[in-house]
């Protein structure tokens, strides 16, 4: 069985499907263990019957169905790659799912996100009409809840959970169609080579970022922005990914050999530089603890670093350290000792070069001449 865990909220959803999957044996074993406990405290026998009690498997089947929905929305936040240019759809789809489980769906179809408020009541569907989850509508059939009172007190259970979900992620997610993270979309090169491209004009999104481009060269990025779609030729063979497409883009020159889109890439290139999420952060620090522990308590923050871009370097050719065979030239290396010495070599540079910074400068004292550098 799989415990909660309070700082891994993920883990609740694999613990509800765990429980549902051992459902017959964990009512065998609470039944087995309630006739050897104790009167004075009869846990099992608590359990047990919650477990029988009919409804119970009801609303997990709910939670495994809605929490399913809720974990595809976080993982998207917790991606290393870049996710910001399609971020807004997904999650805008998400949530128009969850609010077409009990919002009447001309509303759902018909009115921005932004302004269909989930607790409105005048806008929910009938109880009965509430989505429920395929799993969970199959237990209603297979034993429904005979107490009518009952069921409508497990159908509002659902609603409400629901409604406060989407409370929550209204709360915390900008749904506005004219937002800014709505317009960050542009920045995959199949929107911004469309000619029905929603941003008509680069400087929308230009004014909030003011340190990247000067408002004095705006126009020069309109124009750059607006000869992307009469240039589709020369951006024939470009890369389709964001994060290669902008980098490659300053590849283009014009008639007079200069590069063509040089405001433009740097405004894309700034903007794929904004984190969505400190996930991969969260990561390297994980990776930290693995490498310095109690034994290798003395190692250099470099150190450190070096070990781990190593790791990554492995994991991107689609290795496994266990698996890597490092090359003849690299153990030979090792074996002289011209690795340590590299490292020597430039940790030595490192630490005379900060302490050249870090030393007053004399006006008066004549440079060194070349041979003494």
């Amino acid at each position: 069985m799989l415990k909660m865990s309070q700082t891994r909220w993920l883990s609740r959803g694999h613990v509800i499907t765990r429980i549902i999957e051992q459902w017959d044996a964990l009512k065998l074993f609470f039944e087995a263990e309630m006739k050897t406990e104790s009167v004075k405290f009869d846990g099992a026998g608590e359990i047990y019957k919650t477990l029988v009690n009919c409804g119970t498997k009801h609303m997990l089947l709910f939670l495994n169905y809605i929490i399913g929905k809720v974990e595809k929305m976080n993982l998207e936040f917790q991606s290393e790659y870049f996710r910001l240019g399609s971020l807004y759809a997904i999650i805008a789809d998400e949530y128009r799912s969850i609010l077409a489980m009990f919002i009447r769906e001309d509303v759902v179809l018909t009115k921005k996100l932004d302004d269909i408020d989930p607790t409105d009541n005048s806008l929910h569907k009938n109880l009965e009409e509430i989505n429920l989850g395929g799993r969970c509508q199959a237990q209603l059939l297979k034993e429904p809840i005979a107490d009518k009172g009952a069921k409508k007190r497990f159908l509002l259970d659902c609603q409400q959970f629901l409604v406060e979900l989407c409370k929550q992620i209204k709360k915390r997610f900008p749904l506005a169609e004219d937002c800014l993270l709505a317009k960050l979309h542009v920045i995959e090169p199949k929107e911004a080579l469309n000619p029905n491209r929603r941003v008509k004009s680069i400087a929308e999104l230009a004014i909030h970022f003011p340190t990247l481009v000067m408002e004095e060269d705006y126009d020069d990025l309109e124009d750059q922005w607006q000869d992307l779609l009469t240039a589709k030729e020369s951006l024939r063979d470009l890369s389709d990914k964001a994060t290669s497409f902008w980098q490659e883009i300053l590849t283009v020159k014009d008639g007079n050999n200069h590069v063509k889109y040089q405001l433009l890439s740097k405004l894309m290139c700034g903007l794929l530089a904004l984190p969505h999420s400190s996930a991969c952060v969260e990561r390297i620090f994980s990776m930290v603890n693995i490498i310095k522990t109690k034994q290798a308590n003395r190692l250099q923050a470099e150190a450190v670093a070096d070990r781990i871009l190593a790791k990554q370097a492995i994991s991107r050719h689609g290795g496994e350290c266990y698996v890597w065979k490092p090359s003849p030239s690299l153990i030979s290396d090792v074996k002289t000792g011209k690795c340590h010495q590299r490292y020597v070599q430039r940790t030595s540079q490192h630490d005379e070069a900060t302490l050249h910074s870090c030393e007053p400068e004399n006006v008066d004292d004549p440079p060194l001449p070349i041979f003494l550098q």
